[in-house]
């Protein structure tokens, strides 16, 4: 049995650090670029991932741990930390289901197998021929990829809406082990629901809480996440997501620490910005909803507000959120008439602009290229 699961990326459309919040909504959309996982059965378990510059990784499992039998060098097991724990998840995950419920249920008994991934994400080859990391999710996007095909493989269920929520959780769970941080989880979010979502924040503290408190995979991720709600929107047809590369990779971590920092040091300021945020994309999805033209000047408008804030917040942040390079790409959107704004956590990567007609895109695509910003070729699915 061979299965193969095509996992995309994501790009953030609002809510950006806002989403942060337990509560606070963001709209994401998946891309037509794909990490695919091709899990196959083999006479022990075996990694291929090209992009760890080694042919095969040789692993063991024994309850609950991964162990990488290769020899790797630090960037490498660095690297290799995503892979490692989204196995160690989903098969403690899969055992657990074996050992629960062989009495009443058709067992999905652990086979050994042959991993292989191939990321269009991690490594994005660019017109000039030059390969970048465009900050398009890839981590998220190879633990999803990697859950689904385990799961498949070993003859769950991954399609049905019950399916698709366990699959969630259990990458956030497998995701926030190699990250060393408790994102949002919205990135996840999308790559696993595969459409324009709606993502408003579960509780962390409870997750916290519930982790310490509940040993078993399947109780965990069967209770009920306090506020994490994930929804379908449909965007209206004519919109037009332009994706520009500024030229350089985000140091997410850092970004965070200097978020972090305002917030503890202005908390009145912080909880005032991510509440005008918040309620900026909760006039968004509502115009985004009603899929009306007469909403176009508005939707523009919005997304222009939630720059503004979000420029407030660089500000706030040293100006590291908004480089000076984003703010060229947003200038220039601006001036055709686009709203425009970084993506995602800022600090490099790629910004994003939202218009309704094909003149003013090219127009964007064609001044960005004069000022050494990239239009990806990339679309929203």
């Amino acid at each position: 049995m061979i299965t193969t699961v095509k996992t995309p990326g994501k790009l953030m459309l609002a809510g950006d650090w806002s989403v942060l919040e337990p509560g606070n909504h963001s709209i994401v959309m998946p891309i037509n670029k794909y990490v695919t996982v091709t899990v196959q059965k083999n006479s022990s378990l075996t990694v291929h991932a090209p992009e760890i510059h080694r042919d095969t990784i040789d692993i063991s499992w024994q309850s609950p741990h991964i162990t990488i039998i290769t020899q790797l060098s630090q960037e490498q097991q660095k690297t290799f930390l995503t892979v490692q724990k989204a196995l160690e998840v989903i098969l403690s995950y899969i055992q657990e289901q074996n050992q629960e419920y062989n009495e009443h249920r058709e067992t999905h008994e652990i086979e050994p197998f042959e991993l292989t991934i191939n990321s269009e994400i991690s490594n994005l080859k660019l017109s000039d021929a030059t390969i970048t990391k465009p900050g398009l999710g890839s981590s998220a996007a190879v633990t999803v990829g990697i859950i689904t095909a385990v799961l498949d493989f070993h003859n769950f269920d991954i399609t049905s809406s019950i399916a698709k929520n366990i699959i969630f959780k259990l990458s956030y769970l497998a995701h926030i082990q190699s990250q060393s941080v408790m994102g949002s989880g919205f990135d996840i979010a999308v790559c696993t629901y595969e459409k324009v979502i709606i993502y408003q924040r579960f509780d962390p503290a409870w997750l916290v809480k519930k982790i310490q408190t509940t040993p078993s995979l399947t109780d965990l991720i069967t209770a009920k996440w306090p506020q994490l709600v994930i929804a379908p929107i449909i965007i209206p047809k004519d919109l037009r997501v332009l994706i520009g590369f500024v030229g350089k990779s985000a140091q997410t971590g850092e970004l965070i620490s200097r978020v972090q920092n305002f917030k503890k040091n202005n908390p009145e300021k912080y909880r005032e910005l991510m509440h005008s945020l918040d309620h900026i994309v909760k006039d968004l999805i509502e115009k985004l909803t009603q899929n009306n033209t007469k909403n176009h000047n508005d939707i523009i408008e919005l997304i222009k507000q939630h720059r503004n804030l979000l420029k407030t917040l660089s500000e706030y942040c040293d100006n590291k959120l908004e480089t000076p390079e984003l703010t060229k790409l947003i200038t220039i959107a601006e001036q055709y008439g686009a709203g425009a704004k970084f993506s995602g956590a800022g600090g490099g990567d790629c910004g994003i602009a939202l218009c309704f007609d094909q003149q003013t895109e090219e127009n964007i695509k064609a001044s960005w290229r004069e000022n050494n910003i990239i239009p990806l070729d990339i679309t929203i699915i």
